[in-house]
């Protein structure tokens, strides 16, 4: 709306709405409505007709609807994001304070305690809100500073090569045609996986890097071509930077000129083969394929913890974040590869494993449709979690803000210390103006100094 010109394009039908994604800090949860655009919008929308020639905007509402129920500027994006990234970089540049930070577009207080708190959980941030050395390399990739953490663990659980491919899958915002969806044969042939989404999208990276990068087999499986190479090319610009930092990425699992991964252990033929082929199914699954899933899911686990949840009920989860958070009822998201229907052709022990909803579950957001969906989900031990959950009770909001304990005692026996003088002095004290002027004076600096 703001800089995109279209040569010929002459008139323009605003119907007065934006569908637009949403932050809520208390529960952790996006939320993608409709809402009114502002008229800052109305105006920029107005002003792409006519860019080359002359032309018209068509408005589908009132003037009133623009007077009285517009916002006269949009919503600054700070003030409905989550804010991890935006706290990371303050800390990196030395600003500890960060909620007494003069942004220019003030962020809600609550978005900023719940950034300082996710990232003290993955170890970006010690008790006092200081930046870890695991914080300054985070803060060296441009990616969620949970995914970068879970780069670092991999890098330690030797499984660098595979889990970078889930993390620039993760970078799509849908790999399949919506058309085909998920649930259609071709895709579900693709992309199918008991352990969920993260290791059947590792699957389909794989599978389509096998077949030569093959459109054909893109349109066979109901891949979008597009999309995959721009996970590609993401994959490839994350093995750059790795190996500046010197980390190891094996010969064996990469290409020594583009960062693809090695064969998979399962054989294919030159055009493509579909998942099944690739050992997706448990009875010939490669023991070492497997084990190697095991531990891309373990590294997950180590950044996204605090955005696990635990099953209640048949169908529900809860997260297992302490607060608001604990007590709303989240559910697998359609998409899932968990929540595809059970194929035909399994055996029926798969078949039935299938229907019981795993235990733990870690997700990669929440999106808000028509109820609370998890999406990017994929099974957990309960093991590999119990390590981990503790720290989600630790997080002490005045430390993480840079308001020490001590600090704060001080202020408070100094403010004590002046009730008590103004106590002893009060009887002797004249009610005249002088004194009511001296009273003012010490109830502002006694609010400065709290």
């Amino acid at each position: 709306e703001t800089s995109v010109t279209v040569e010929g394009i002459a008139y323009v039908v605003d119907p007065g709405f934006v569908k637009h994604k949403s932050y809520n800090p208390v529960t952790g949860i996006q939320t993608l409505h409709v809402s009114h655009i502002s008229q800052v919008a109305a105006k920029q929308r107005a002003g792409r007709a006519g860019r080359t020639r002359a032309g018209k905007c068509f408005r589908l509402y009132s003037s009133y609807m623009y007077d009285k129920q517009m916002r006269s500027e949009t919503v600054p994006e700070i003030q409905r994001s989550n804010l991890c990234n935006t706290v990371l970089t303050l800390k990196v540049l030395g600003i500890d304070d960060v909620l007494g930070f003069d942004f220019l577009d003030p962020p809600p207080r609550e978005a900023l305690v719940d950034a300082l708190k996710r990232l003290y959980f993955i170890g970006v941030l010690d008790d006092d809100g200081n930046i870890t050395p695991v914080g300054r390399t985070v803060a060296k990739f441009p990616l969620d500073p949970s995914l970068a953490r879970v780069l670092l663990s991999a890098r330690d659980k030797h499984c660098l090569h595979a889990v970078l491919s889930i993390v620039a899958m993760l970078s799509i915002q849908n790999i399949f045609y919506a058309a085909n969806g998920p649930h259609a044969e071709s895709s579900e042939s693709a992309g199918w996986s008991d352990s969920g989404d993260h290791i059947a999208l590792l699957r389909i990276y794989e599978a389509w890097v096998q077949g030569g990068q093959s459109e054909d087999w893109c349109r066979e499986h109901g891949i979008q071509i597009k999309a995959i190479r721009f996970a590609h090319s993401v994959r490839k610009q994350l093995v750059d930077m790795i190996e500046a930092e010197g980390w190891n990425v094996s010969p064996s699992n990469k290409s020594s000129t583009n960062g693809e991964p090695a064969s998979h252990p399962a054989k294919r033929s030159r055009s493509g083969g579909s998942m099944r082929d690739a050992g997706d199914r448990s009875g010939q699954r490669d023991g070492d394929q497997r084990q190697l899933e095991q531990q891309c899911l373990a590294a997950f686990c180590d950044g996204y913890f605090p955005q696990s949840a635990r099953r209640s009920g048949y169908e529900g989860y809860l997260m297992a974040m302490p607060g608001p958070k604990q007590h709303t009822p989240i559910h697998i998201h359609p998409s899932s590869a968990l929540a595809t229907p059970v194929p035909d052709d399994d055996s029926e022990e798969i078949r039935e494993s299938r229907r019981v909803r795993p235990d733990w579950v870690i997700y990669h957001d929440i999106v808000w449709t028509s109820k609370p969906f998890m999406r990017q989900v994929s099974v957990v031990e309960a093991d590999w979690l119990q390590p981990l959950l503790p720290r989600l009770s630790t997080a002490d909001e005045r430390r993480l803000s840079g308001k020490h304990c001590t600090a704060t005692s001080d202020v408070v026996q100094q403010a004590d210390s002046t009730a008590a003088d103004a106590q002893g002095t009060s009887q002797r004290r004249k009610n005249d103006e002088s004194s009511v002027l001296a009273a003012r004076e010490r109830y502002l600096q006694r609010k400065r100094q709290g």
